[in-house]
């Protein structure tokens, strides 16, 4: 008798109720793994749109990252704001920017872990000696974007860590930033 179904059993009851959910429950996966293969996929080709836009050197000195061991990415924030600003003797000029703000992230697979090294700290910079850490964005500039290649050395030696990304926000991105949110 419990061969030929029908028997009115509680599975058999719970088989006809769940036969829609289950339906939706599978289109329900299906859309959020597309959701996120989509989302993926507009992340990688953000991320090598962006890599292009970054000095040959500084790609140059970004070590790859593991596969399971989680990579370091150094963020920067530039302190240049506008074409011209004054400096201390109060002459407009605009030079290569300094990093006001360095921090390194470290990502893992489930752990998110996060340095921020304070602009005023001495440290060996590569070509320019020992002096403020936020100096060596612009110790050696060839341009007026900064030398990343520099402080990416820089951070590496005074931290003993290979750095695998980088991630530099000027004061100009940021402020468009605040006007695209309101």
């Amino acid at each position: 008798l419990r061969r030929g179904g029908g028997g009115g059993g509680w599975r058999d009851r719970l088989r006809g109720v769940g036969g829609g959910r289950r339906r939706w429950l599978r289109w329900l996966l299906i859309a959020v793994a597309g959701w996120l293969l989509i989302s993926f996929i507009a992340f990688a080709l953000s991320a090598q749109i962006q890599k292009g836009k970054l000095p040959d050197s500084a790609k140059d000195e970004l070590s790859p990252a593991p596969p399971l061991l989680g990579s370091n990415v150094l963020i920067l924030g530039g302190d240049r704001r506008g074409p011209a600003q004054r400096n201390a003797q109060g002459v407009e000029a605009q030079g290569p920017p300094r990093a006001d703000s360095i921090m390194v992230v470290h990502t893992a697979l489930g752990s998110f872990r996060k340095l921020s090294i304070p602009r005023d700290t001495y440290a060996a910079i590569p070509g320019c000696g020992t002096q403020k850490i936020n100096a060596s964005l612009a110790c050696n500039a060839e341009d007026d974007d900064g030398n990343p290649a520099s402080t990416i050395r820089t951070v590496e030696d005074f931290l003993g860590i290979d750095i695998n990304h980088i991630v530099i926000v000027d004061f100009e991105g940021f402020a468009d930033l605040i006007d695209a949110v309101g």
